[in-house]
């Protein structure tokens, strides 16, 4: 049994450099589904809004205390900060420089739980798997295995930490469309964004 996903919070077009990436070929059953992020968190946030993610019961209570001291620690943070949020039976990270937008990816993805189903003992295929919130909120819930695909290095890093503390998880450093090659990805500005479709396509 698998599951599949890719989701992304709204698209904005924006400057962005092309660099070669490797696409494995995926069969026209496997199309990911693109939900739209609903929810954001930028750089300043009042200290109302950050009392009201403490006390969302939505998440483990270790995970918003983490969550709440990342957003404590942001003035004091280098852009190259990693902030570890434990979920589950691993941590999960939200880089500095890139904050708004992980903490909006993992809001859509595990507080809101907007891809919950049952994933007991299922296989879960993960395509644009960004740093892996989906893939924790998945093993969070009972899948047995996630085969996560994710061609940008910078995310891919990240997504390599967060794999070493949740068993089952296969990472592959690629694209997926629908033939093997190599193509273009388009790097942009924020985290989610990078696509092998050109930004005007969006």
């Amino acid at each position: 049994r698998s599951a599949a996903r890719s989701a992304r919070p709204p698209r904005e077009r924006a400057r962005s450099s092309s660099v070669r990436a490797r696409v494995t070929a995926a069969g026209p059953d496997r199309r990911a589904v693109r939900a739209i992020a609903r929810a954001s968190m930028g750089g300043d946030v009042s200290l109302g809004v950050r009392m009201q993610s403490l006390l969302d019961r939505r998440l483990p209570l270790r995970t918003r205390l983490d969550l709440f001291a990342a957003a404590l620690r942001r003035k004091r943070s280098t852009s190259e900060e990693l902030h570890a949020v434990r979920y589950g039976s691993g941590r999960v990270y939200l880089s500095e420089a890139d904050f708004g937008i992980d903490r909006a990816s993992f809001t859509f993805a595990v507080t809101e739980g907007n891809y919950a189903t049952d994933y007991a003992d299922a296989v879960v295929l993960d395509i644009g798997s960004h740093k892996g919130y989906f893939a924790a909120y998945a093993a969070m819930h009972g899948a047995r295995a996630v085969v996560a695909y994710e061609p940008e290095a910078a995310n891919f890093t990240v997504l390599e930490r967060t794999a070493v503390e949740y068993p089952g998880w296969k990472l592959h450093r690629a694209a997926v469309d629908a033939a093997a090659g190599r193509r273009d990805l388009h790097v942009m500005a924020d985290s989610w964004g990078h696509a092998l479709q050109p930004p005007a396509s969006f």
